[in-house]
This record gives C-alpha cells, sequence and structure tokens, in this order.
C-alpha cells in the first residue's frame, strides 16, 4: 500500500485504533488527525496509554491499557457511537495541540530554558555560554563564525 492509499484510509476511518505496547513518538496518530482536518464529521483517536503519542495527544483521544482487551473493545464502541459534537470538540483540542506544539516551538523554549538556566547560576557553560550573547541571531551561526577579535 502506498502512501495515498493509507491517507484514503485515514480520511475514510470513523475510529483509529492504536494499540503500540511499547512505542517511542509513532506518527500514526498524528497522520490520522491530519487526514482527518478537511473531513466534515471527524473520526475519533483510540491511543494506547504505551503510546509516545498518548503525551501530547490523550487529553482528546481515548486513552486505553492494550493489555486490557475489555477496555480497548470498550473505547471502539465509545468511538464509533459518540456524538458528532463530542467528536468534533476532541479534534479540535488535538488539531490545535498539533499545531500549537510544533518542532519551533519546542526549539525556542529549549534555549529560553538554556539562557534562563545560564543566567541563573555561575556555572560556566562552554560552548552554550554564548547563548546570553545572542539575543535574536541565528543560533546556527553559533560555532560557525570566528569569535569577534580573532
Amino acid at each position: 500500500m502506498n502512501f495515498p492509499e493509507l491517507c484514503a484510509l485515514y480520511y475514510r476511518a470513523d475510529v483509529m485504533v492504536v494499540t503500540s505496547l511499547r512505542d517511542g513518538m509513532n506518527l500514526v496518530s498524528f497522520e490520522f488527525l491530519a487526514c482527518q482536518s478537511k473531513k466534515g464529521s471527524k473520526g475519533a483517536l483510540v491511543l494506547s496509554e504505551f503510546a509516545g503519542a498518548a503525551q501530547a495527544l490523550g487529553a482528546g483521544a481515548l486513552l486505553v491499557n492494550p493489555y486490557n482487551v475489555a477496555e480497548v473493545a470498550k473505547a471502539i464502541y465509545v468511538g464509533l457511537n459518540m456524538t458528532a459534537k463530542e467528536r468534533e470538540e476532541r479534534f479540535t483540542y488535538l488539531d490545535s495541540h498539533i499545531h500549537g506544539h510544533t518542532a519551533q516551538e519546542w526549539a525556542e523554549q529549549f534555549v529560553a530554558s538554556l539562557r534562563h538556566a545560564r543566567e541563573a547560576s555561575n556555572y560556566d557553560a562552554g560552548f552554550f555560554s554564548k547563548l546570553t550573547e545572542l539575543g535574536d541571531r541565528d543560533l546556527h551561526a553559533i560555532g560557525t563564525q570566528p569569535e569577534p577579535g580573532t
């Protein structure tokens, strides 16, 4: 199956079931949500509590323990029978979370945390000590340009 065919299945699904037993950050849940965004009646997401995506998407998904078959079956039933309004509310939450938590935002928060730690400490941060001097300059330039006066 190629990716466009997979996206078509994501689009048509009323419920997406991701029952990972152990996982990093699997993108299947995110792909499902992306494919559902143009659909009028949104699908529900049943997500393993062990999936890496559970931390990010758990508040809008139906979280399950994949070892508990009855719990998974109940979540599928709930997902198939929930009102269109609840599906839309859950999808809206998930969609806004995905668009509000980008890699760019993470990087900016990470660098801000490094700056804060440096300002609150006497510790010599070595290479990272330059972060307080940069201001809004491009972080990619760190270490690639000679120091002033050298």
